[in-house]
């Protein structure tokens, strides 16, 4: 019996009859070979730089399998990521994604292979191929170091034209001033503020830049003040010359003497949150002045009742500048009033697609805390370390102030939604003011990306809660006890995501006091319900604080676990 011609509707038992009782039978099964495609391109997860292989299945039957190899070996990820595909009636398709970190052992021309199976006829069967891009490292001569005057201050940045940016980009920086570490970032960050009272014209600038496979070291600079114009304002200089004890101090001394905003910032009654953009001026001369959770950041100047105040500037994405959530969340932010450890959030320009804030100069908690707090030789060896450690006390105050501006924040049913050390700014004598608060939830409406800071129920449904924050603040607490280390080291994302699903908490830091991680682990119950709120958390500060006896020993600090900040 033969049969030819067949379609998928024609598949079954067939029976061909000859004469009485000789017949001949035979099942029919109808294969159709699936039209496969791969690609691969570079991407960074996680803050590590990655491969992403797609192989896509399309029109198949039966339904087939994908499975992975790099250069006829093993699977290059633990766990592909498969999802089907609309097909045609009968038919199968799916796409497998094969993600893997790129290493200097990959990066020599292997080949990556998806292998298609599933078919009785062998032929049908098939695989894709294609060889990974190749990475570099920077090369020589490509980094200097560049320089922008503000007010106070220099900011020092780590320069490299987009056009000579290697594959992948340089995202490890490190700035170092007649040699001592200033500025260490894993993320890009590629600048520091320097207060006007830590350079002169004899200070030595360098950059060093690097990614995955190797780094480059520029030439030293130092600060030529006649290369800059000077600024026709008069600024006054008082609070700049404030001593260290009483930088220390400050925080402390708000729990005697109850809250004190210490800002120049003076608007009047008669702000409206909606800003004309004539009122709005950017000084791109300084170029970009960082990033935060929703875009670029810029310095600029707001004209309100006939004055001119320094703001920050903070784009938005095209696609939710013309929302009506977007206006409303910033006119419920715009009228909250002023709290000392908060952020003045002064309106919203929807012409420029921004969002305008007080202007906060001295640079992140998180790159204080790292900076600061470096004593040990870092992960590069060329880098040398700075041998000045912030004190325990002063620790302690910068958490105390970030739980004082999140209990305004409940208590006025704001959610903060990404609490963490970077997302914390530094005003003059160490006052922390919470920054890019209110708004996920407000702008976006898909699920935000879960991170290192996120609670387990957030991570699950992608809801923000105040319960949520109370979680990140235990993170953030745990940051500055470890001077601005990753959250959860030597653990990869996917890794976090599991553990902290069945209830794993970070162990207590050996110098950190047992009353100092009661308040953090109070802030990591698995139930939302039974976690410390910020009142019960500001309490338990305070009763900290005005111990005389060390909460903390950072002589102890095992900074073999908690330095290293490179893969952050």
């Amino acid at each position: 019996m033969t049969i030819t011609s067949t379609l998928i509707e024609d598949e079954g038992q067939y029976r061909c009859t000859e004469g009485a009782g000789n017949f001949d039978e035979a099942e029919l099964t109808v294969e159709v070979e699936s039209t496969r495609s791969l690609s691969v391109e570079s991407t960074t997860e996680n803050n590590s730089d990655m491969y992403v292989a797609t192989c896509e299945a399309v029109g198949g039957r039966p339904d087939e399998t994908i499975t992975w190899m790099l250069d006829d070996g093993p699977s290059p990820c633990d766990n592909p990521v498969e999802t089907p595909i609309p097909a045609g009636s009968g038919l199968s398709s799916k796409e497998s994604v094969c993600t893997f970190q790129a290493t200097s052992q990959n990066n020599n021309g292997q080949t990556v292979k998806c292998v298609i199976s599933g078919h009785l006829v062998p032929d049908l069967n098939g695989e894709e191929t294609i060889t990974l891009p190749m990475h570099s490292e920077p090369s020589a001569g490509i980094l200097t170091v560049g320089f922008q005057f503000l007010d106070p201050g220099l900011r020092v940045s780590c320069d490299i034209d987009v056009a000579d940016q290697p594959v992948p980009s340089t995202r490890n920086f490190y700035i170092l001033s007649n040699d001592t570490l200033i500025h260490q970032s894993s993320t890009g960050v590629n600048f520091v503020v320097v207060p006007e009272s830590e350079f002169d014209l004899y200070t030595e600038f360098t950059c060093v830049a690097g990614n995955y496979l190797g780094n480059v070291t520029s030439l030293p600079r130092s600060f030529d003040p006649t290369s800059f114009e000077e600024s026709s304002k008069t600024v006054s200089r008082e609070s700049r010359h404030v001593s260290q004890e009483a930088n220390d101090n400050t925080a402390y001394e708000m729990i005697q003497n109850g809250d004190r905003a210490y800002t120049s910032l003076k608007l009047g009654q008669s702000h409206s949150s909606i800003i004309a953009p004539e009122n709005v001026t950017f000084f791109t001369r300084l170029g970009s002045i960082g990033r935060g959770d929703f875009g670029g950041v810029w310095k600029g100047e707001l004209l309100s009742n006939q004055s001119q105040v320094a703001v920050a500037i903070r784009q938005i994405p095209d696609q939710v500048t013309k929302s009506t959530n977007v206006l409303r969340a910033v006119k419920v932010l715009s009228e909250l009033p002023d709290h000392p450890n908060v952020v003045t959030c002064l309106g919203y320009c929807q012409e420029q697609g921004s969002i305008l804030y007080e202007f906060i100069s001295w640079g992140t908690l998180l790159t204080h805390l790292q900076t600061t707090g470096v004593q040990s030789q870092p992960t590069y060896g060329n880098l040398k370390p700075k041998r000045v450690r912030i004190d325990e006390g002063s620790l302690l105050n910068l958490a105390w102030q970030i739980a004082k501006g999140m209990q305004y924040l409940a208590s006025k049913k704001i959610i903060h939604g990404t609490l963490c050390a970077h997302n914390v700014l530094l005003a003059d004598r160490k006052q922390c003011k919470l920054s890019d608060y209110g708004l996920s939830s407000s702008l976006f409406s898909d699920r935000g990306k879960p991170t290192r800071w996120t609670s387990p129920e957030t991570m699950i449904t992608g809801d923000q809660s105040t319960e949520g924050d109370s979680w990140s603040f235990g993170i953030v607490l745990w940051e500055i006890v470890t001077l601005g280390a990753r959250p959860y080291p030597k653990m990869t994302f996917d890794t976090v995501q599991k553990e902290v699903a069945n209830g794993y908490q970070m162990p207590r830091p050996r110098h950190c006091g047992q009353e100092v991680y009661t308040v953090m682990s109070g802030c990591w119950e698995k139930k939302a319900t039974n976690r410390t709120n910020f009142d019960q958390i500001l309490k338990s500060l305070e009763r900290i604080l005005e111990k005389t006896h060390n909460y903390l020993s950072l002589n102890d600090l095992d900074e073999g676990l908690y330095a290293s900040t490179l893969d952050m």
